[in-house]
């Protein structure tokens, strides 16, 4: 298992998990809030938090 992301960590998104993040693909984000329970990331960008996302999802930029 991953250890989870910190809050705060930017990356670069590799997948989407739902067609309202598929824009996302490619962008730089930041990560700010992740689901212990779930495994679920969520992401800041442009003024909006999108999810869900898996740590599979990121690259660390």
């Amino acid at each position: 298992m991953n250890t989870p992301l910190d809050h705060g960590t930017v990356v670069k998104v590799l997948n989407a998990r739902t067609p309202r993040t598929e824009f996302l693909v490619g962008q730089t984000v930041q990560i700010v809030a992740y689901g212990k329970r779930t495994g679920v990331y969520a992401v800041f960008f442009d003024g909006e938090v999108y999810a869900p996302f898996r740590h599979e999802d990121f690259e660390v930029v």
